[in-house]
This record gives structure tokens, sequence and C-alpha cells, in this order.
């Protein structure tokens, strides 16, 4: 019991500090990477070769993209391809509440009431 009580301590202690850490680099939010969808919605499983993937490298290598946007590509929407990342953005106060309020219950929850073997022998005696 007394394990359980120094984890709930140590995960406030830890939260407090991250708290810390993103007011004082005013992070609002943390990215989680989307997993990439096919035009269907379907999860893509990446762990399998691509099958319209060339195996050859191309014997032409392209500039790298400039930040000035061409005209005849600016109508064209941004996620038109699968293979871009998408972030999922999620507030930095949720998962430091949950893993605060947490970290308070295990600190503050009542030792049990039962008797230990070394009491019981003593009332023995």
């Amino acid at each position: 019991m007394h394990q359980l009580r120094l984890i709930g301590l140590v995960l406030f202690i830890t939260t407090t500090f991250l708290a810390m850490a993103a007011a004082v680099t005013q992070t609002t939010h943390i990215r989680f990477k989307r997993p990439p969808r096919d035009a269907n919605g379907n999860l893509i499983d990446e762990s399998l070769p691509a099958t319209n993937q060339p195996t050859q490298v191309p014997q032409e290598i392209l500039p790298p993209a400039t930040a000035i946007p061409n005209p005849s590509t600016a109508n064209m929407p941004l996620a038109s391809s699968p293979s871009e990342l998408q972030f999922v953005a999620v507030p930095v106060i949720y998962p430091l509440l949950v893993a605060g309020t947490l970290g308070l219950m295990l600190w503050f929850v009542p030792a049990p009431r039962s008797n230990s073997a070394t009491k019981k022998r003593k009332r023995r005696r």
C-alpha cells in the first residue's frame, strides 16, 4: 500500500514539473500523429510495403520546394496526397489534469485498517 501512495506522490510531482515546463515554454497543445488512412477512411498498415511506389530510384532529382507558391498549384487542396503527415492537437491541460488528479487520489488513498501479524502476536502474549 505504501508503494501505491509513493507512486501517486511521484506522479503528482512529475505532473507539477511538466505543468511548470509547459507554462514557461508557453506550450498550449500536444500534437499526436494521426494514423494514415486511404480514400475510404480505412487505416493503412505502414509495415507492409506499398505497391504503388517505384522500386527503382528515379534518375531525375527535383529541386527543393520553394516558399513562393506556384500560381498553377495554388488552387489545389493541401491534404490531397495520402502520404502527408497529419496531426491531432490536444490541449496540454487535459492530460495534466488527469495525471495530477490520479496522482493525488493515489497519494491520499486511505490506509487499510486491517491488523498486521505483529499486532496480533502482541495481543496473544
